[in-house]
């Protein structure tokens, strides 16, 4: 299978990426914060690698300005977050075909799409009555045999209507049992080809902060030496965050009131704000914030427990906040 167009849409800053073609080798080029890892990571969420996990989150992932009408923008559906057409190759059109029949897959171009909360949508265009004709060939269905099943056009409707004759053939006996085990032409081919998928990898080979820790175990690691470990590099690069923006976990957590513990993370806000945007031109509508606040139970540990200090980073145009670790890493 080869990839040919790719189509992104309501999945965070690409709201319509406008349909795009992909070659043997396709370089995406735009300004950091432009949108490039959105699209690349909506197309790594259509049938993603088991290595790089990627899912299509609606909370997370859905543009967060129109999150709120979500249901009444999509009232017929999920919103779909990319379509892909791909080109089957001639080995794969030939596996098809020795299944449901010479020409009953019409085209060699399928679409492939994926919506929230489903899995890949595959659609291959076919003649459901040469996959018809095919079944009534490959048991030998004599004209009166057919006959009984004249208003029939696709293989859904014969799995349907073979069960309901007076008087079925042993021939009818035999293609019900066959089509009770493999099912409809179109849910052969669309298995034929999910099998065929390539699986999407994304990654990106640069150290990225965390965007939050939790601050009772960093300050555990802090204190016998093993926030050094390769390990912990992300947790590390945060307290660096904090030391840039001019404060401590110590110093904001040791706050006892809290106007001053607001004021301070107000402060370290402002601070690595300005000094990001000091050379940060290409979008000033971002903003860093500070936060300290309880774990929420639900979340993966460690930042399910105790205190947890959140970096995030705010889009005035979207008026979207973002975890500081999913900026581009540009701007990380």
């Amino acid at each position: 299978m080869k990839l040919n167009t790719v189509h992104v849409s309501h999945f965070r800053s690409a709201e319509n990426s406008e349909l795009f073609h992909v070659d043997q080798v396709t370089c995406m080029v735009g300004k950091n914060e432009a949108g490039k890892s959105a699209v690349l990571l909506a197309l790594a969420a259509l049938n993603p690698h088991g290595a790089t996990p990627a899912v299509l989150d609606k909370e997370r992932d859905y543009p967060r300005r129109m999150l709120i009408q979500y249901d009444q923008r999509h009232a017929t559906g999920d919103a779909v977050a990319v379509t892909t057409t791909w080109q089957l190759e001639k080995g794969e059109l030939e596996a098809i075909a020795a299944v449901v029949g010479e020409g009953v897959l019409t085209s060699d171009i399928v679409t492939i799409s994926r919506a929230y909360g489903h899995e890949p949508k595959i659609e291959p265009t076919l003649n459901n009555e040469a996959a018809v004709e095919f079944l009534y060939s490959k048991f030998k269905l004599d004209a009166s045999e057919r006959s009984v099943l004249n208003a029939v056009d696709t293989t859904t409707a014969l799995i349907e209507a073979l069960p309901k004759l007076t008087s079925p053939t042993a021939k009818h006996q035999q293609l019900q049992a066959y089509l009770g085990q493999v099912g409809s032409a179109t849910a052969r081919v669309i298995a034929l080809i999910r099998a065929r998928m390539p699986k999407f990898m994304y990654f990106a080979a640069y150290d990225r902060m965390d965007g939050a820790i939790q601050i009772e175990h960093t300050k555990a690691l802090i204190a016998n030496g093993q926030i050094d470990l390769d390990q912990y590099r992300g947790t590390r690069l945060f307290t660096e965050f904090l030391d840039y923006a001019g404060v401590s976990l110590d110093e904001i957590t040791g706050v006892a009131t809290y106007e001053t513990f607001n004021a301070k993370l107000q402060a370290a806000s402002n601070n690595i704000t300005d000094q990001i945007m000091e050379y940060w031109t290409q979008n000033p509508d971002l903003s860093v914030a500070v936060r300290i606040e309880q774990a929420r139970p639900g979340d993966p540990p460690p930042l399910n427990t105790d205190t947890v200090a959140w970096a995030r980073i705010h889009n005035a145009l979207h008026r979207v906040d973002t975890p500081f670790s999913e900026r581009s890493a540009g701007f990380v």
